[in-house]
């Protein structure tokens, strides 16, 4: 007990992004670029994006489409939630609105672009938002699939990481970071070429693709049936089976120094 007391102190809290740092983010956004950074963040928080696979993100009808680094190089073409549909169609037509092509960043150039920009909209804020990062958006999806109910070999494979080891990393918040199923919602609401945050009912299931949300439904099925013990060889067998059904431009390598 002890040793994950100070494992937890060790471990900055703003690592993880929250519910409540995602809507004060939309509440600070003012230009252009703001709400393009905004609308990058939410959809990494559900589709766990670094900050390298965020900048190339765009949509292709209702699937998310990004190059992916490290053990999911390639072109990828996915699924996503309805929450993070929203933001990216916000992001699409937003570009669009001002001059700029759909698929394309506006407001800044490549990763260090991007982490700038958000730096910059961080740096008018305190408090839940103020010391967030980029991977904050990835952890803080990784750790809401795992307090949702997901079993890690979905969570290993939607987020791409080359072990398991390191996605725990993600999916292992410290006891002090909040858990929210959601309720006040954070969605982009648009007039005109301005926009600004509005806030509705839901949970954050819609963060995530169906095929996920079903493997989180089944699992506590599972655990239900089994009195509390999970047969890992059937679920394991469903992810592997979801595995086949994926395509991407090039296989998974092997890397031991994956985030």
């Amino acid at each position: 007990m002890e040793r994950q007391r100070q494992r937890e102190q060790a471990t900055p809290q703003q690592q993880w992004a929250t519910l409540s740092a995602l809507r004060a983010m939309a509440k600070m956004a003012v230009t252009f670029g703001d709400w393009e950074v905004v609308a990058l963040a939410c959809a990494s928080c559900g589709l766990l994006l670094r900050a390298s696979e965020a900048a190339t993100l765009w949509l292709d009808g209702e699937y998310a489409v990004f190059q992916g680094a490290k053990s999911r190089r390639g072109t990828h073409r996915v699924e996503v939630g309805r929450w993070t549909l929203a933001w990216l169609q916000f992001l699409g037509v937003w570009r669009a609105l001002h001059g700029h092509r759909p698929e394309q960043p506006a407001s800044f150039r490549g990763t260090a672009g991007l982490h700038a920009a958000l730096r910059r909209l961080l740096d008018r804020g305190e408090g839940a938002c103020a010391s967030l990062r980029w991977h904050s958006f990835r952890r803080f999806g990784a750790a809401q699939l795992k307090h949702l109910g997901a079993p890690m070999a979905a969570i290993l494979l939607y987020g791409g990481w080359a072990s398991p080891k390191v996605a725990q990393l993600y999916t292992n918040a410290p006891s002090s970071w909040p858990f929210e199923r959601g309720e006040n919602m954070p969605y982009p609401k648009r007039q005109g070429k301005s926009a600004e945050l509005e806030l509705r009912e839901g949970t954050t299931f819609g963060f995530y693709p169906s095929w996920i949300r079903r493997e989180i439904i089944w699992e506590e099925q599972v655990l239900s049936e089994a009195q509390g013990r999970r047969p890992r060889d059937i679920v394991d067998k469903a992810i592997t089976n979801k595995r086949a059904r994926t395509t991407s431009a090039t296989a998974p390598q092997q890397n031991s120094s994956d985030e």
